[in-house]
């Protein structure tokens, strides 16, 4: 990507989202979807149940769209669990920095940044940046675990466009869980966000579903 090839922006650790932003790409969401579904909201209150208990729990969830992780909050919301909504902190690839919308999106959501996973570092800075986002990610996140907060992970490290099934699934994810001491995985399906914000088009309204899966003991 571009981006990657200019001086690294080189924050770390965790980023809280900009309420402002936050609100902006909000009501920009509500605008442009048409109906969203939420299923399986039950699994949501073993999670709240999970967090009183001080486990650690992540969600994975499918990759459709920029607008995902927008998805996730605006589902949890819905269901009435804005106490999670807000605890949620996204693991994003600095690929979402690069535009002026995805940019948009990345600020407007609590985060912890990555390198990239299909992206090869050819700089020494590069080098180095992928390094050390590689530490302070497992670092930032470990400290969220810690804090009582929810990790997200979008597995497949890019977007997958319209198949429903998640492809690609990174390896490297399960040994992240480790290395951070996961208790309880959350899958989250999402499936029709990319009709909203379809790759290289402009966005549109249109609709989607979200579900909650049975929580899974990582253990």
């Amino acid at each position: 990507a571009d981006t990657l090839r200019k001086p690294p922006e080189t924050r770390t650790g965790l980023i809280w989202r900009n309420d402002g932003l936050h609100k902006v790409t909000d009501s920009v969401a509500h605008i442009l979807t048409k109906d969203l579904r939420v299923h399986d909201p039950e699994n949501l209150e073993i999670i709240r149940m999970l967090l009183e208990k001080k486990k650690r729990v992540a969600l994975v969830s499918k990759h459709e769209a920029h607008l995902d992780a927008v998805a996730v909050d605006q589902s949890l919301e819905q269901a009435g669990y804005d106490d999670l909504a807000t605890l949620v902190f996204h693991i994003f690839g600095i690929r979402l920095e690069e535009g002026i919308v995805s940019s948009w999106f990345a600020d407007s959501q609590s985060r912890i940044r990555i390198w990239p996973p299909f992206d090869v570092p050819e700089t020494d800075d590069e080098k180095a940046l992928k390094e050390l986002l590689g530490e302070t990610s497992v670092e930032a996140a470990r400290d969220a675990l810690d804090m009582g907060l929810l990790i997200n992970i979008f597995p497949e490290g890019t977007r997958e466009g319209k198949t429903q099934e998640m492809t690609k699934p990174i390896g490297a994810t399960v040994n992240f869980f480790d290395e951070i001491g996961v208790d309880y995985i959350l899958p989250v399906a999402i499936d029709g966000t990319q009709n909203i914000l379809p790759r290289g088009k402009w966005p549109r309204c249109g609709s989607y579903d979200v579900t909650f899966c049975e929580p899974i003991d990582y253990h």
